[in-house]
């Protein structure tokens, strides 16, 4: 049986992620688990979800030659801002060399924290086949649904958050 928090919150991320073509799972489910060393982060390292517990988690799958990503990368940064001290953390995950990652983070600002994932295992887990593709996470580390990131809005994050503080 589901929660009144979790049933809410999977009601939310249906209304405004369903709206975009993108799957929502009907309760949300356990999000695989990913390895991934970071940048811009407090840890060099994030092994699994368990250390996000309590917080949404926006991933952001992206890459250094994606145009569309480049072009929702602002949105997104306002998003991280606007944020920024609120149990919601942004994880922008590539697969592509930690090299040409870095050289890119020199020409271009991205507010979260950077996953690598140069093996594509957390590509391969979440089966992301285009580029950019957002996943938000409930504070379990469930997966509330995959969209777009134009369709990712303060007041959608902010509902999601709401949501999630509901106690059953």
């Amino acid at each position: 049986m589901k929660s009144p928090g979790r049933a809410l919150a999977a009601g939310l991320a249906a209304l405004w992620l369903g709206a975009c073509g993108r799957t929502v799972p009907a309760e949300p489910r356990p999000a695989p688990q990913a390895r991934l060393k970071l940048l811009q982060a407090p840890q060099a390292e994030l092994d699994g979800w368990a250390a996000l517990r309590g917080k949404l988690v926006v991933l952001e799958f992206w890459a250094t030659w994606c145009d569309a990503c480049l072009e929702a990368q602002p949105h997104l940064n306002d998003l991280a801002e606007r944020f920024q001290g609120r149990p919601v953390q942004f994880i922008s995950i590539s697969s592509d060399p930690e090299k040409e990652v870095r050289a890119f983070l020199k020409k271009h600002r991205i507010s979260g924290w950077v996953g690598l994932d140069e093996s594509g295992a957390a590509f391969e887990a979440f089966r992301v086949r285009g580029l950019p593709y957002t996943v938000v996470l409930d504070p379990s580390g469930n997966i509330l649904g995959e969209t777009y990131p134009d369709q990712l809005t303060a007041e959608r994050l902010e509902a999601m958050l709401q949501a999630a503080a509901v106690k059953p």
